[in-house]
């Protein structure tokens, strides 16, 4: 009688228990501070400040980040420069508990200044399908500008859903990159 009981139990617990998405997207922070995104993101996505160490952030909104930006001249100054700075160093991956941005945080050489997320180790690993025909499925995809676009292909991005399960590869089926 017992062990039906449990048995009972056990079933039922996971007829009602949700299934977790392999990525939950509360685990990454939603870009909510909107100068970032109006400034930063008027080019690009406004990345998590999770994704980076305060050294990159340091880099990227200092003179020599700020006057050669991947071959661009940013201007940012006063207080929009401060306000940005102060949201991306209060929330750099050293801050996060996130299993996944410990691991990319470790795969950072700490004597370098990383400035793309995209030569990551941990990143590589996660996109590696894509990576390994790049081509076709970015440089020759007009719907993403690079393999840093991630919102080309994780729509809710913005609110820290990076989820497999949720990605898109815009003209492509799961199929061809899974």
């Amino acid at each position: 009688m017992r062990r039906i009981l449990k048995i009972s139990l056990l079933f039922f617990s996971l007829l009602i228990l949700p299934a977790q998405p392999i990525m939950a997207h509360e685990d990454f922070d939603v870009v909510d501070n909107q100068d970032y995104i109006a400034i930063c993101g008027d080019c690009h996505m406004a990345h998590q400040p999770q994704w980076m160490p305060a050294r990159s952030w340091n880099y990227f909104l200092t003179n020599k980040g700020l006057n050669d930006h991947f071959g661009v001249k940013v201007d940012i100054k006063g207080k929009d420069l401060q306000a940005i700075y102060d949201y991306l160093k209060a929330a750099d991956s050293s801050k996060s508990d996130n299993k996944i941005i410990k691991r990319m945080e470790r795969s950072y050489n700490p004597n370098t200044i990383p400035i793309r997320i995209t030569t990551n180790r941990h990143y590589e690993k996660m996109h590696r399908k894509i990576i390994d025909d790049e081509k076709r499925f970015v440089h020759d995809n007009p719907k993403v500008q690079y393999m840093g676009d991630c919102k080309a292909c994780h729509e809710d991005a913005l609110t820290g859903d990076f989820s497999e399960r949720s990605a898109k590869i815009p003209g492509f089926q799961k199929s061809d990159w899974e």
